[in-house]
């Protein structure tokens, strides 16, 4: 395999099942403790478990580190350093298994690809231009105009109230002269009644003569 081949452990037993650790060091050592570059927490693990060392061309080797359970290959314990082949199944105790597996070639792309944080600084900006405009902004859309709502005409008009009538005007002439006037008119009758009654008799008795 070429240079460029990159390799990864992944747990296949034991705590966080599916886990990938990928080989970016030259060097790794896994154990239980947090000093280590690959740290998995078990009991079957010791502080200090065992080393991985990358070679030359691009493989890497197993050493155990005088663990108390022990460290294994394909069921077989090592005793000194050991190359490791894909598809192998590193054990570590009895209760932990990790796979020597080839990561992806389009993960391997984009690692070699990936830029340096210096290239990933943003480019300054350019000076605007000595005529360049401002961008604006569109301006707000104008509110929708309602339509009036026409007036709806009453179903049952009322008929138009008739105006009250104006106050009789008095007459200017007052009562009494009006009571005083009649009973007027009437004496006057009276005495005309009487007078020519008077007449009427004296002359039937002869008084005027023949």
């Amino acid at each position: 395999m070429s240079s460029t081949t990159r390799y990864r452990l992944i747990v296949r037993q034991g705590p966080l099942p599916g886990k990938v650790y990928d080989l970016a060091k030259s060097v790794l050592t896994i154990g239980r403790e947090v000093k280590n570059d690959i740290v998995i927490n078990d009991p079957e693990i010791s502080r200090q478990h065992a080393r991985l060392t990358e070679q030359a061309d691009g493989g890497w080797q197993v050493e155990d580190l005088a663990s108390t359970n022990g460290t294994f290959v394909n069921g077989e314990r090592v005793t000194g350093p050991r190359l490791l082949k894909a598809g192998d199944v590193l054990g570590l105790g009895q209760t932990v298994q990790l796979e020597y597996a080839v990561a992806p070639e389009a993960e391997v792309t984009m690692i070699a690809a990936s830029p340096s944080p210096a290239a990933e600084a943003p480019a300054p900006e350019a000076a605007p231009g000595l005529f360049s405009l401002p961008t604006s902004e569109p301006p707000p859309a104008a509110p929708p105009v309602s339509e009036p709502t026409p007036a709806v005409a009453p179903r049952f008009s009322l008929p138009p109230s008739t105006p009250p009538a104006p106050p009789a005007q008095k007459s200017g002439i007052p009562t009494w002269a009006w009571a005083v006037g009649v009973g007027g008119a009437v004496l006057a009758c009276c005495a005309c009644s009487a007078v020519a009654a008077t007449v009427l008799v004296l002359a039937q008795q002869g008084a005027f003569g023949p």
